[in-house]
C-alpha cells in the first residue's frame, strides 16, 4: 500500500482543523467539517477495499462493476470485503456525530486566524487523499483538445480498411490466461513457478513488451482491448450496461473479421457469462458458439466439482481439446477462444488435478495455482500440437490484464510488469522474442498480421510485428490521450434512435425502440433532435439497487428524458399505482406537466408524443419540486426505510 501515508496524513490534516475549530465554529462551518470527516472515512475504507483488489487503489474496473453489477461473480471470496464495508460505514457515521460533538455547534465568532486554519487544513486533507483523487480522475471531464475528433479519425484504423485474406487461413485457438501476467516469468522473483509455458516460448514469438494501459486493466475491458483495438468506455464515465442488447455495436472486432472470413468462432470459459457482460459482448462480435458455466456444468460427472467463480480450468481445458478436435475436422476454419480462471485474485483455485503439485513448501495460495496454470495449459498445447490438424492452427496465450491484489502482490511489486503474450506456430516459420513496446490494444493487430492480413493496424492498436509505433509508445501520457479520446469512443456504443415511438413491454421488462430491445428499469437521456444521448440502467448489487434517481438527480432542469421505473421509486404523489408497478414519465425534468403513465402490460408511445413533451418549456423551480421527491427516495433507500 505505497499510498497509505496519504491516508493517514489526510486523516491528520483533517483531525488537526477539527480540534483548532472546536468549541467555536458556526454551525455551517460545524457541519462541513462533520460532513467532511464522514466523508474521509468512508473514502479511506472504500480505498483500501478496492486496492486489495486493484492494487491501482479506485480505478475504471471499480467504476465498470459499480454501475455494471457484479451477476456471475465469485461472491463468497467477498464475505471480509462486505463485513469491512459495512464497518466502513459504521465507522464513518460513529465520526460524523463525534466530530459534531466537539464542535459544539456554537454560533461564536472564531478569529480569523484560527478560523482560516482550520478551513485550509480541511481542504488539505481532501486534496492529499489518494481516494479523493482517484475518485475526481474516474469523473473529471474528458481531456479537452480542440481537434479531438480529428486526432481519433487519425489514430483509429477503420477494420473495413483490411486487404483480403489469405487463400489458406491458419484456425486460431486463444487462451485468455486469467490474470497470468508475463511477470511471473521472473526467476529473480519466482524461481521454477513456471516451467512448462517456459520451454513452450522457446519454440513460439514471445512479444516482452506488452504494457497495461487505462480502461483495459480487468476482465471483460482486457478482451474489448485485445479484440477490439480500443479501451472499454461506457458512457457517464461507467454507466451500467445490464440491460443493453448489443455490446459496443459500432466497434468492429476481431470477431467480426474473423466471421466476414468464413471462421466458426467458439467461446468457452468456466465462469458465468452474464458477469460483465461478457457473453453480450462475445454475440455482438460474430461469435455463434458461446459457452459459459452454466452450459458446462451439465457434462460435469460430480456436480459439486465448482468453486465460488465457475468450473476449475483441468475440467474446461479437457472440453475445449474436445471441441477444438470436432471444430478441426470441418473444412471451414475456425476460432476457438478460452478463458480460464484458476488464477483469479485474491488466492486462486486449485484444479484436482494440481493438488500434489505445490509450488515449494504450498505456503502462497495464487502461486500455487498460477504453476497450476502452467502445467494445464502447457498440457492443453501440447495435445494441440501432436494433433494431426496442429500445423494448420495458430495458438495463442496471453494474460487478460495484470494481476490484481493477490497473495503475490509484494512479489510482483518488484519486477517489471507486462503482460503475456506469446504466439505459437506449429509450422514454426517465426520464434523469437520482440521487445517492441506495445500494449494489450495492439494484440488483436499483431494477431491479425500474423494471419496472414496485410494491414498492420486495427482500431487503436499497431502490429507489433510493424515498423509502426504503437500508441503507448507515441504518447507522452498515455492515459491522458485515452481519456481524450474517451467520447469517440463511447460512440460505438451506438444506442437506438426512436422514429415512430417505443413499445414498453412491463411483463417482460422490456424497452422496444425499432428493432432494439433494452431492459427494464431504463432511463433515456435526450440530446439535441430528440437523439437518444446516454442510457442509463437500474442495478442489483448485493441487496443495494441502484436508483436512476440518483442520474436525474443530477441533470439539469432542461434536460429531455424518458424514465421507465417502478411507479414507487419515479416518486410522483399524483400517481396511483399498485404494488411493483411500472409507470414512465416522459419529457424535460422540470416541465411542470410532463407526460406520465401507469403501465399495465404495454404501453405504446407514439413518436408525436415524443415531440410535443421534449419541446415543452422547463424551469429550475419545477426541479427543485421533483428533487426533493427523489431526495426522500433515496434518503429512504439508504436508511431502509420506506419513502413517504
Amino acid at each position: 500500500m505505497t499510498r497509505l501515508p496519504l491516508i493517514l496524513l489526510s486523516l491528520a490534516l483533517y483531525a488537526a482543523g477539527t480540534w483548532i475549530a472546536r468549541n467555536s465554529c458556526r454551525r455551517l462551518t460545524c457541519l462541513c467539517f462533520s460532513l467532511c470527516g464522514f466523508s474521509l472515512i468512508f473514502i479511506s475504507g472504500f480505498f483500501l477495499i478496492s486496492d486489495a483488489f486493484t492494487t491501482s487503489g479506485i480505478d475504471e474496473s471499480i467504476a465498470y462493476h459499480l454501475k455494471y453489477g457484479l451477476a456471475g461473480a465469485g461472491m463468497k471470496e467477498y464475505r471480509g470485503s462486505l463485513i469491512a464495508t459495512a464497518a466502513t460505514v459504521f465507522l464513518a457515521l460513529a465520526t460524523f456525530f463525534f466530530s459534531l460533538r466537539i464542535l459544539a455547534l456554537h454560533q461564536e465568532k472564531q478569529a480569523q486566524t484560527r478560523a482560516w486554519a482550520a478551513r485550509l487544513m480541511l481542504g488539505a486533507s481532501l486534496l492529499v487523499h489518494p481516494g479523493v483523487q482517484d475518485v475526481y480522475s474516474l469523473n473529471a471531464a474528458s481531456f479537452v483538445q480542440p481537434n479531438v475528433s480529428a486526432r481519433f479519425a487519425n489514430l483509429y484504423m477503420m477494420p473495413t480498411d483490411i486487404h483480403d485474406a489469405p487463400t489458406q487461413p491458419k484456425n486460431l485457438v486463444y487462451i485468455y490466461a486469467e490474470s497470468l501476467e508475463r511477470t511471473y516469468f521472473d526467476e529473480r522473483l519466482f524461481p521454477d513457478l513456471i516451467v512448462k509455458l517456459k520451454e513452450l516460448e522457446q519454440g513460439a514469438r514471445s512479444f516482452t513488451g506488452v504494457e497495461q494501459v487505462s480502461g483495459t486493466h480487468w476482465t471483460i475491458a482486457g478482451m474489448v482491448a485485445s479484440q477490439c483495438g480500443i479501451p472499454l468506455v461506457t458512457a457517464s464515465g461507467g454507466n451500467s450496461m445490464s440491460g443493453i442488447d448489443h455490446f459496443l455495436p459500432g466497434a468492429t472486432c476481431l470477431g467480426d473479421v474473423l466471421r466476414s472470413r468464413g471462421y466458426a468462432l467458439t467461446f468457452m470459459g468456466g465462469a458465468d457469462l452474464d458477469f460483465a457482460g461478457k457473453g453480450t459482448f462475445l454475440a455482438s462480435h460474430g461469435f455463434a458458439e458461446i459457452l459459459g458455466k452454466n452450459e458446462l456444468q451439465g457434462f460435469l460427472s460430480e456436480p459439486d466439482y465448482v468453486n465460488a467463480w465457475g468450473l476449475y480450468d483441468d475440467f474446461l481445458l479437457d472440453h475445449v481439446y474436445q471441441r477444438f478436435e470436432i471444430l478441426a475436422r470441418d473444412d471451414a476454419p475456425f476460432a476457438l477462444f478460452t478463458l480460464t480462471l484458476d488464477t483469479h485474485h485474491p488466492k486462486g483455485h486449485l484444479s484436482r488435478r494440481c493438488r500434489d503439485m505445490p509450488y515449494r513448501d504450498g505456503s502462497n495460495d495464487i502461486l500455487n495455482a498460477v504453476h497450476c496454470s502452467d502445467f494445464l495449459i502447457a498440457e492443453f498445447v501440447h495435445k494441440v500440437l501432436q494433433s494431426p490438424h496442429a500445423r494448420n492452427t495458430l495458438i495463442i496465450i496471453a494474460s487478460d490484464h495484470l494481476a490484481m491484489g493477490n497473495t503475490a502482490t509484494s512479489l510482483l511489486a518488484q519486477g517489471d510488469r507486462k503482460n503475456l503474450f506469446m504466439v505459437i506456430d506449429p509450422s514454426g516459420e517465426e520464434t523469437g522474442f520482440v521487445a517492441k513496446k506495445g500494449s494489450t490494444l495492439d494484440i488483436a493487430a499483431t494477431v491479425l498480421n500474423i494471419l496472414g492480413h496485410e494491414s498492420s493496424a486495427f482500431g487503436l492498436g499497431r502490429s507489433l510485428l510493424s515498423d509502426e509505433p504503437a500508441l503507448v509508445a507515441q504518447e507522452n501520457n498515455i492515459s491522458r490521450t485515452l481519456s481524450a479520446l474517451s467520447r469517440e469512443i463511447s460512440n460505438f456504443w451506438e444506442y437506438p434512435t426512436i422514429q415512430t415511438g417505443v413499445l414498453i413491454d412491463a411483463r417482460k421488462r422490456q424497452l422496444h425502440i425499432g428493432e432494439r430491445t433494452l431492459g427494464l428499469p431504463t432511463l433515456l437521456h435526450f440530446g439535441h433532435g430528440g437523439k437518444i444521448k446516454n442510457v442509463f440502467f437500474g442495478y442489483q448489487l448485493f441487496d443495494y439497487s441502484e436508483k436512476l434517481a440518483t442520474y436525474v438527480e443530477k441533470m439539469h432542469y432542461d434536460d429531455a428524458i424518458a424514465w421507465i421505473d417502478s411507479c414507487r421509486d419515479l416518486q410522483y404523489p399524483e400517481i396511483a399505482s399498485e404494488e411493483g408497478q411500472f409507470c414512465v414519465f416522459l419529457g424535460k425534468i422540470g416541465d411542470e406537466n410532463p407526460f406520465i403513465s401507469t403501465i399495465n402490460d404495454e404501453l405504446f408511445i407514439p413518436m408525436d408524443q415524443f415531440t410535443k413533451a421534449l419541446a415543452r418549456v422547463a424551469t429550475p423551480m419545477v426541479k427543485g419540486k421533483r428533487r426533493n421527491n427523489l431526495d426522500s427516495l433515496l434518503l429512504a433507500q439508504l436508511l431502509h426505510l420506506p419513502a413517504n
